[in-house]
Formats: C-alpha cells, sequence, structure tokens
C-alpha cells in the first residue's frame, strides 16, 4: 500500500479536532485563538515532517535518489562516478538521391 501523504490542511482540520476532543469547552475553530494557533503551528511542522519522509522514501533506492545520495550508493558499491567526457563520431549515409526533376531544391543549394 503506498504512502499518501496529507494536506496541510488536512492536518490543521485534524489538529482542531484533536483539541476540541479533549478541550470539550475550547473552541479551536476560532481564527484569533491561542488553540487555532497551536493547531496551525503544530500542522506545520508535522507537513515538514511528512515532506521529510516522503523525501527519505525516494532516496531508498538507487533510481530515484537524488545526486549525492546516489554517489554514495555507488560508494557502496565501489564504482566511482565517471568524469564527463564528449563524444564524436562520422556518420555515413547510405541511399538514393532525390531527382532533380521534381522541382524541388533548398534555398542554400548553389
Amino acid at each position: 500500500m503506498p504512502f499518501s501523504r496529507p494536506t496541510l490542511t488536512d492536518l490543521i482540520d485534524r489538529a482542531v479536532a484533536d483539541i476540541e476532543a479533549r478541550l470539550p469547552a475550547a473552541d479551536a475553530r476560532l481564527r484569533r485563538s491561542n488553540l487555532n494557533v497551536l493547531a496551525r503551528v503544530h500542522s506545520g511542522a508535522m507537513h515538514g515532517a511528512y515532506g521529510f519522509l516522503a523525501w527519505a522514501a525516494l532516496q531508498v533506492l538507487p533510481d530515484t535518489a537524488d545526486a549525492e545520495i546516489l554517489d554514495r550508493w555507488a560508494n557502496l558499491f565501489r564504482v566511482p562516478r565517471k568524469a564527463p567526457t564528449s563524444a564524436s563520431a562520422v556518420a555515413t549515409f547510405h541511399g538514393h538521391a532525390r531527382p532533380d526533376d521534381t522541382g524541388e531544391h533548398a534555398a542554400d543549394a548553389c
């Protein structure tokens, strides 16, 4: 079952509901109440923690890892990263030339 990261809005709603369930006389949905601020701050921190977990889950396998983590994976198997090099080659094409009687010529042809 894949991991689904909750949105910030979902986390805020959960935190407000938890506060109201534990403090029945309080109204954590009031915009400027201390409990609403507490719910939002806690939800923001948890959203960051969930973001870190999502990033860390991608680093577990080499095909989804960032470059720095991929270098660490390569070092585990003693496969260092090669320096980049430029490629050069000669291409030869074989085929038939287009007949000249078609009336179509390239603009830069002499």
